[in-house]
């Protein structure tokens, strides 16, 4: 989402999801990640009319002031098809709250623009009661494009995928969100994709995946042509392959660059291909790119050769391996200024 981006719409009746039933009060916040702060959006019945209402939430204890939103869409599972995936209305500067229930279409869409969205689980005391059976797939096409996207507060149960045709994608953030795939065939899907396409000179710019949980995908979080990138927060565990990929599209044009950052997460249990492990973080094709990978809990997220990362193709870039640790003994710190190799941080 845009930074310091305020919303001003008025909350349209229309839109509003009339049958709420003891919804008087947002609930207690959870307490889930140490030294993070979380924004939560609930729904309150005052007067007859349906509301929603945002508040921060610090993991130290101390809530914000609940604000109203006076330009949510509050949808539940019989509208959100037509509201979201139906392209039937402008979703700009919106935040759409989706009901507390199992969503069993994607939330998909592709002929309309994505700016400026939050997609918010709505918050009833209890996190991520809102679930997403089929995923979310987001396709940008022609002039159409993605800049300014959240998803907040929601359990995938399929992948997210973020893609554009012509456009570059930028500006996302996926907060607060669970991602859990039960089925015993992962199948080749990352939990979370953003890859543009087609057009090969289209970017990923300014993606934030904070607060969130994976389990059980074939990769977790596959990221291509990218232009800064944070991932912080996460537990990531029981992927088949990388924990975290951050590379090129075969024929792209453009590099990995710009500023990442893979901090303070938990990547464990990386089964591997043949059951033999894999490594946990991969880069490739980065150019002028500074990277910091620091202050995160590995375990079993190593591949055969006993690499946890691995890097191919740097061009003027640096990469700072700082605070790790692997079964919690501490990796040995690196700092890597780099043209052209390929390298791997062994354990």
């Amino acid at each position: 989402m845009k930074r310091g981006k305020l919303f001003s719409a008025v909350l349209t009746s229309a839109f509003v999801v009339s049958a709420l039933v003891g919804l008087s009060a947002c609930g207690e916040p959870p307490h889930t990640h140490e030294f993070s702060e979380h924004t939560f959006y609930c729904v309150k019945t005052e007067e007859q009319q349906d509301k929603v209402y945002s508040f921060k939430v610090c993991d130290c204890g101390e809530n914000d002031t609940e604000t109203l939103v006076e330009n949510a869409i509050i949808v539940d599972e019989t509208t959100a098809d037509s509201i979201v995936r139906g392209h039937l209305y402008d979703l700009t500067n919106k935040v759409v709250v989706f009901k507390k229930g199992t969503y069993s279409s994607s939330i998909a869409g592709g002929t309309k623009n994505y700016h400026n969205v939050i997609f918010a689980g709505e918050y009833t005391g209890e996190n991520k009661e809102v679930v997403f059976e089929a995923g979310s797939y987001l396709y940008t096409q022609g002039s159409y494009s993605i800049d300014g996207l959240e998803y907040n507060n929601i359990s995938f149960k399929n992948r997210l995928f973020l893609g554009s045709q012509t456009n570059d994608i930028k500006n996302v953030d996926i907060n607060n969100c669970s991602f859990v795939n039960e089925d015993a065939d992962k199948g080749d899907l990352p939990a979370i994709l953003i890859a543009p396409k087609v057009d090969k000179h289209v970017t990923s710019e300014n993606i934030v995946v904070k607060n969130c949980s994976i389990d059980g995908f074939y990769q977790g979080i596959l990221i291509y042509q990218n232009k800064n990138l944070t991932i912080e927060n996460n537990i990531i565990k029981n992927t088949i392959h990388n924990a975290v990929g951050i590379q090129l599209n075969s024929g792209y044009t453009n590099k990995i660059t710009g500023t990442i950052s893979i901090s303070n997460n938990e990547i464990l249990n990386i089964i591997g291909p043949s059951q033999t492990g894999e490594r946990a973080i991969r880069f490739g094709q980065l150019e002028n790119a500074t990277i910091t990978v620091a202050n995160n809990k590995f375990l079993n997220a190593v591949d055969g050769d006993s690499e946890i990362l691995k890097a191919s193709g740097l061009v003027k870039s640096t990469i700072s391996f700082t605070n790790n640790t692997n079964a919690g003994e501490k990796i040995p710190d690196k700092e890597i200024n780099a043209q052209s190799p390929s390298f791997a941080i062994v354990v």
